[in-house]
């Protein structure tokens, strides 16, 4: 009989006056199986979850001693099956004859390998580092099928041999000669014709120099040929600082590219797009950017995140949606998309607060709304990293594995230790989908607001609400909800107080079952001209917005806050007009922000 260990996340949240009660709750559950066989500790291994709901996992390593098991964990009956490959390490592959299955075929023990189940409900397994043909430890590129049905390997494409360099051929056009080069811990997808995407990683370039990469690739089921598709030909050398071209936060652009990384994790969302999130590149620069690739436009988008590396995270208020909230940066994360139009990160190792750590944290990114949810921490799986993770048709996660800090110490130094405990993460209270892209304009002796909805499910209104200092807001009208799909709105907030230059606004947005949550708050201006720069909310707890006017040209100038005594406590390089001005960690008291033309606007930390 299983039995199952329940840590649940229970987020008391403020009153209706000065929280929204769309919080986003769950409980984790450690799955103890009831067989007698399991799956031994490990980290770098793949996992992903089948059509009838049951969880696989794929080789990595132990000890730094590579494998080639295939397991499968039935939750119904709470046990796993070991179903191919060998009990032993570093065992090499037996390769057979490429694209003919056979029961004795088998890919070699490995670890940092793609592995994820493809539109078929085949399984895919990508490169690597581990045991070629030649029982020779290498860099991997093969690609191999698993058929679920016939219990089968089939060797797809790729070398039997490692450390082979990648031939690109024309960006852009199929070829049967072209292939990726060897290379480890990159990231893959299947889209939804099935076929093969492999993107970055560390591994051999077109000349056979070894590095990280940044280059996106395709392979296509049904001609069996790679095309080179994005991103370059030659890899970053060890100590060179990665660099990308970010391009404009939110707009895609085809000269837009991601900084060569390796470590990091991809997800397909299943409408045409897939989700690059992290990493690291070898001169040690993590990164914590979320990017999308537009199949259908060949181009990249920097959606959320920073462009440099090394940040920690913004945590906000916990199982709250925030636009300020985002995860550090880090690598080796778990990194899964349901299927109600989110994004799910897991722990990793990277950035807290300051240097790099084991972490816990379970975060959610809402695509319609371009919004982070911190939703737990500390409850749940110990902190690790390289651990597999999928994500059921019920939308719970699963978490296998990987390595944490709190082994043996040796020599006054804890040493890692790798973990074989399988989790589930249920969500109790979904993340809000309702979240808008409100705008607003003077217009005549009032404001216009408008907004337009995205995805929207069982909406029953929107209450307008306006502040004159982003604390304390009033309703000033509603305006009755469509409530599914996508629509615009607007409402003409004609009665405004005399005196005042500057109103901020948000959008009350409740549900038919009196559930609700807030938009992002905006700031429209009587007279742009007249208005440098404003701080809202103020006082502020963790986080505030400094709000530029139209007219006011700092971007990419540093603000400095500062105590009473004149220390400089953060600066923050503004690179928006509305640019978060994050407050965690700060003592309570009175600071000025401090802008580089020497305006100084003063800012309660309460």
């Amino acid at each position: 009989m299983k039995h199952t260990l329940q840590f649940a996340l229970l987020l008391i949240g403020l009153t209706a006056s000065t929280r929204s009660n769309a919080q986003t709750t769950g409980i984790w559950t450690q799955e103890i199986a009831s067989g007698a066989s399991n799956p031994g500790p490990r980290d770098s291994h793949s996992g992903w979850k089948d059509a009838y709901g049951n969880f696989w996992i794929y080789g990595g390593e132990i000890n730094s001693q590579s494998l080639n098991d295939l397991w499968k964990y039935d939750p119904v009956a709470g046990q796993w099956t070991r179903v191919s490959g060998d009990s032993g390490t570093y065992v090499p592959g037996v390769y057979g004859t490429k694209g003919v299955a056979a029961p004795a075929n088998k890919p070699g023990a490995r670890s940092g390998q793609n592995g994820w189940a493809g539109a078929s409900g085949h399984f895919w397994v990508f490169g690597g580092y581990g045991m070629d043909s030649a029982s020779q430890l290498n860099m991997l590129n093969d690609l191999w099928e698993y058929d679920t049905l016939t219990k089968q390997w089939t060797w797809i494409s790729g070398d039997p041999a490692g450390a082979d360099a990648g031939i690109y051929g024309v960006k852009g056009v199929a070829d049967s000669t072209n292939k990726p080069g060897s290379r480890f811990y990159s990231s893959g997808w299947s889209d939804n014709a099935g076929n093969v995407w492999i993107f970055g990683g560390y591994g051999y370039d077109d000349a056979r120099v070894q590095g990280v990469l940044n280059d996106l690739w395709k392979y296509d089921i049904h001609t069996g040929k790679w095309t080179w598709v994005s991103g370059d030909s030659t890899a970053v050398p060890a100590g060179v600082t990665a660099q990308g071209i970010y391009g404009t936060k939110g707009l895609a652009d085809t000269a837009n590219k991601p900084p060569a990384r390796y470590l990091h994790s991809a997800v397909f969302d299943g409408a045409g797009n897939a989700w690059i999130f992290g990493g690291v590149d070898d001169a040690n620069s993590t990164y914590n950017d979320l990017w999308k690739y537009a199949l259908s436009t060949n181009q990249w988008t920097w959606v959320s995140g920073d462009n440099t590396p090394n940040n920690a995270g913004t945590y906000g208020q916990k199982g709250y949606a925030s636009t300020a909230g985002e995860p550090g940066a880090r690598y080796g994360v778990v990194f899964e998309g349901d299927n109600s139009g989110h994004l799910w990160l897991f722990g990793g190792l990277g950035y807290f607060s300051s240097g790099e750590l084991y972490l816990n944290d379970l975060w959610g990114y809402t695509i319609a709304s371009n919004q982070w949810t911190w939703v737990s921490g500390d409850v749940g799986p110990s902190p690790r990293a390289f651990a597999a993770g999928s994500m059921d048709t019920a939308n719970n996660l699963w978490v296998m594995g990987g390595t944490t800090q709190g082994g043996l110490t040796r020599g006054g130094i804890t040493q890692a230790a790798d973990n074989n405990d399988l989790w589930k993460f249920t969500v109790l209270t979904p993340l809000p989908l309702q979240e808008v892209s409100l705008q607003g304009v003077p217009q005549g002796q009032g404001n216009l607001l408008t907004w337009q909805t995205i995805n929207e499910l069982n909406t029953a209104k929107f209450i307008v609400e306006r502040s004159t200092d982003g604390t304390n807001f009033i309703d000033v009208g509603s305006v009755t909800a469509v409530g599914n799909g996508n629509n615009d709105y607007s409402y003409d907030d004609a009665a405004l107080p005399a005196g005042v230059s500057s109103f901020l606004y948000r959008l009350k947005m409740t549900d038919k079952d009196s559930s609700f949550s807030w938009s992002s708050t905006i700031v429209v201006h009587d007279n742009e001209a007249s208005v440098e720069a404003m701080v809202y909310p103020n006082p502020a707890h963790d986080g505030a917005t400094l709000q530029l006017g139209a007219n006011t040209n700092l971007l990419n100038t540093p603000a400095r806050l500062v105590d009473v005594s004149g220390k400089i406590v953060r600066e923050y390089l503004i690179t928006s007009q509305q640019q978060p001005i994050d407050l965690t960690n700060i003592p309570q008291g009175v600071y000025f922000l401090k802008l580089s033309y020497g305006k100084t606007i003063q800012l309660i930390r309460n």
